[in-house]
């Protein structure tokens, strides 16, 4: 399930359902019926962004690409992050200002989510408790820290998405010891 939508992504969307032989949810306010019709041509489910809670339960991954607006801060709190499936995994590309960091790592620490990746604006101090989660994958907002335009940080997941269906490891980490990054090949 993604959060948010923008055309650039139609592609990343082919790319997982097919790497990844699974469904497609959509969850954005996208009023535009030619968008709507596009993506649902292409077997993609569209849904309002009020349908949140209604889809976290079936849901095996859910990625957070909301706008950086206001609005949608605080999208993922302690309720959101309980009603998803343990087994599932949350990865966010939007910067962090949407999560409520406590609850994540809570549902982390009490197994209430099988792992998350998540992608911040800055390196948290080596003490934070986004430290103290062993499953969870810390990145540098990519679009910032390597100049990437907005589209090239889209290309840069769906390497990760590759490099994960590969059993590889996924690239841009932040080594949660040396509090560094982890660029190519565990370098």
């Amino acid at each position: 399930m993604f959060l948010g939508y923008d055309y650039a992504l139609l592609d990343t969307f082919k790319k997982v359902q097919t790497a990844f032989d699974c469904k497609v949810t959509v969850l954005d306010n996208i009023s535009d019926q030619k968008i709507i019709k596009e993506l649902e041509e292409n077997g993609i489910t569209v849904e309002p962004l009020n349908k949140l809670m209604t889809h976290l339960k079936e849901a095996d991954v859910v990625v957070n690409n909301l706008p950086v607006e206001s609005k949608y801060h605080q999208t993922f709190g302690y309720k959101e992050f309980r009603e998803m499936n343990r087994s599932s995994c949350f990865i966010n590309i939007s910067g962090f200002k949407h999560i409520d960091q406590s609850s994540l790592v809570d549902a982390l620490i009490h197994n209430k989510l099988l792992g998350a990746s998540v992608d911040l604006d800055y390196i948290p101090d080596q003490r934070s408790m986004l430290y103290n989660c062993d499953r969870m994958v810390i990145t540098h907002n990519n679009a910032s820290f390597y100049g990437l335009k907005w589209i090239d940080s889209l290309k840069f997941l769906e390497s990760n998405l590759e490099r994960f269906a590969q059993k590889e490891s996924p690239l841009g980490i932040i080594d949660k010891k040396s509090g560094r990054h982890i660029y190519k090949n565990g370098n």
